[in-house]
């Protein structure tokens, strides 16, 4: 089990690792700092930590039988990380929706329109939904393939759309079409988002009842699926 760690932020870090080659792990054990828990995914976020101080985490791997594997460890301290000046003209703090650019702006998960302009009222098209999950796994290089026929190599949500395309989180139209700049519907963004949540290894599952809503019937079938 090999143990890999990135820093989110100052308080912040994704803690991730690989299975045991040859074995069907059923969960992971995992121990911070002393404190232990018990993990289904292969990845894990610490919060609450301090910069400069050393952290210590242990990953072991539990099979179907109950059997754990050897102990993997890793020990790593934060560095102090200096935000980037918020550059947005057109998002001013007490709007709701600052903090969540602001953070996915620190992340590196989306830009601006312009270098100074975030357009937070204009909607999103397919390709840009396709960058932002690709960003969020760390914006994996893929090589170009023809898949769609209106994706073609070098443009700017290329890349992404093979990514997602490859781990299932897209599909594309039933007439082979990915139809990049088309403004995504909210429930296309939310079957993406689903469909990302599983490519994690979260449970997916269907839990609440959402026949609720007033335009249920007009919900397509795909995204009602669990």
């Amino acid at each position: 089990t090999d143990v890999k760690v990135t820093q989110i932020d100052n308080t912040s870090a994704k803690v991730q690792w690989t299975a045991p080659k040859d074995t069907k792990v059923s969960q992971y054990v995992v121990i911070i700092n002393g404190e232990q828990k018990v993990v289904k995914t292969n990845e894990i976020t610490l919060t609450g930590l301090v910069v400069d101080k050393a952290n210590m985490v242990k990953v072991v791997a539990v099979d179907e039988n109950g059997i754990k594997s050897s102990p993997e460890q890793k020990v790593f301290t934060l560095e102090k990380v200096t935000e980037k000046p918020f550059p947005f003209e057109d998002v001013f703090k007490g709007q709701w929706y600052y903090e969540y650019v602001d953070q996915a702006y620190q992340l590196g998960l989306m830009t601006g329109a312009t270098e100074t302009l975030f357009k937070p009222t204009v909607s999103m098209n397919r390709g840009m939904v396709a960058i932002v999950l690709h960003r969020m796994e760390g914006a994996e290089k893929v090589a170009y393939a023809p898949i769609f026929p209106d994706v073609y190599d070098n443009q700017y949500f290329t890349t992404a759309v093979m990514w997602a395309k490859q781990t299932g989180i897209i599909t594309g139209y039933n007439n082979g079409t990915f139809m990049p700049l088309k403004e995504v519907t909210r429930e296309e963004m939310a079957t993406m988002i689903q469909r990302f949540a599983k490519y994690k290894g979260l449970d997916v599952t269907s839990s609440k009842d959402i026949t609720y809503f007033q335009d249920y019937a007009n919900i397509s079938t795909y995204a009602k699926a669990p």
